[in-house]
Order: structure tokens, then sequence, then C-alpha cells
């Protein structure tokens, strides 16, 4: 089996190996924090802003998904890319690289936006987009990320869905780029809302029909394992709920558990 990512270092990255072993060699307190890892100050200025995730929770609010240089891996056997200490993924020699970044949502997650962090050194783009790809057939292409003109080094863009689509997870979502010379990808942000999912044709409780003003809201709690209605097949909607009872809907919703 054919390794999915070439990792290539060259030699103009062998001739960085002295400002490599300044991190290597940097005193704890001498180090910072970026992107999940221990940088110098000199390396953690390089790296895109930090992402800041919302909940992963709730309806109104945004949580972000950030794909990284060392999630990348090759589309074509026979050309090659750098990923070197994941600061990031460019391509080696010419005349470019495919590259594909495999991403992975929650079901039902409303795609709003995507932010890229890429460097652009020459007069082409990279061309950029996002695709979803049912089994077994081509994929269709979701989202245009094909930066503006630009040329002139580091750089972050925006993309806003138009309109946001809502992720089906019986798809395979991917990012592919194709690189040339002198681009470089630092990462890219994915921002996505939750959202309740759609009413069943039919209902789950005998005494919550399809009519019912909370059937969607009941039925999602029912086919997220939260409630199991009150017995004999019905949900009881105009019931009180007692304080045990919202423990095991918060428990449930939130995925809560106390430290090991």
């Amino acid at each position: 089996m054919k390794p999915r990512t070439a990792l290539v270092v060259s030699a103009a990255a062998l001739a960085l190996a002295s400002s490599f072993s300044s991190l290597a060699f940097a005193a704890p307190e001498d180090l910072v924090v970026a992107m999940g890892r221990r940088l110098t100050p000199e390396r953690a200025a390089r790296m895109p802003a930090p992402v800041i995730a919302g909940p992963d929770w709730g309806t109104s609010g945004t949580s972000s998904y950030m794909l990284g240089p060392c999630d990348a891996s090759s589309r074509d056997d026979t050309l090659t890319f750098s990923a070197i200490d994941c600061d990031d993924v460019r391509p080696v020699g010419a005349p470019g690289t495919d590259i594909a970044f495999p991403v992975h949502l929650p079901a039902g997650a409303l795609v709003v936006s995507a932010t890229l962090f890429y460097v652009d050194n020459v007069d082409t783009e990279p061309s950029i987009g996002m695709y979803a790809t049912p089994p077994g057939q081509l994929g269709d292409g979701v989202m245009n990320l094909t930066p503006p003109t630009f040329n002139g080094g580091s750089n972050v863009v925006t993309f806003i869905a138009d309109p946001p689509f809502t992720v089906d997870n019986a798809k395979a979502y991917v990012i592919l780029a194709l690189l040339s010379p002198g681009h470089a990808i630092q990462g890219i942000r994915l921002d996505y809302k939750l959202q309740v999912s759609a009413a069943p044709g039919s209902p789950t409780f005998l005494d919550v029909p399809t009519n019912h003003p909370f059937f969607q809201f009941i039925e999602a709690l029912a086919a997220s394992g939260i409630t199991g209605g009150c017995g004999s097949g019905n949900y009881c909607p105009d019931n009180f709920v007692t304080r045990g009872q919202m423990a095991v809907f918060l428990s449930k919703a939130l995925g809560l558990s106390f430290p090991n």
C-alpha cells in the first residue's frame, strides 16, 4: 500500500536546521503555545490566528472546525508536497501538486463560512474547493474557496456559504487544493451551526402526532436517545418535569461526564 502523504524535506529545509535547533533547545520559559504546539515566539508569529471554537451544542452559536497542514494528503502519487513541522503545506517541484483535506463535521451541521489562511507569491491563484462525494459517485462542488487575486505573501480570506448547506454524513466531504510553486496553505477554518433535525413522516409516540406543535423537537430528542418517553408508547408532553428527569435530559443532550 502506498503512503497517503509524502512528507519531503528539501535541501532548503535542511538549510533551516539551525533555526529549528533554536526551538529544540529553547528554555521552557522562552516557548509560547500557538495552534496547540509549543513554539518560539518567532515561529508563533508566522502561524495563523488561533481559532476560538464556539460550543458544539445549541443552535444559536457558531462552532469552528480547523484543518491544518498535517491534515493534508496527496491525490497524485507522482507529485509531492512538504508539511515540515506542520507550519504550512506547499508543493515540492514543478508543476505543483493536488492536495486533499478530508472534512469531518457533525451530521446536520449548517456550514455558514470558511476562512483560508494561505501564502501566494506568484501571479496565479491556488484553485481550492469543497466537495461532497456520495459513495461510488463523483463529488459535487458545495463551496468555492479559490481566493481573489493576490500576490504579496501571507493572506487571510473568508468565504460566505451562499446559501449555507447542511452536512449529510452519507456523503464524504473533502477540500481539494491545486497548488503551484509559490503557494502554501497554513490552515482552513470551517464555521458551522447545529440544527434540529427535520420532522420525520411518522410519530414515535402515540400521544405526539405529526400535527403536534412540538412534534419536530420531541422526535429529535427521541432520535438522539435523550428520551424514551414516559412508558406505554407515550411521551406525556403535558406532564411536569422533575429535577431528576431534567438531569437525564441535560446529561444526555450535552454528553456530560466528570473527569477521570
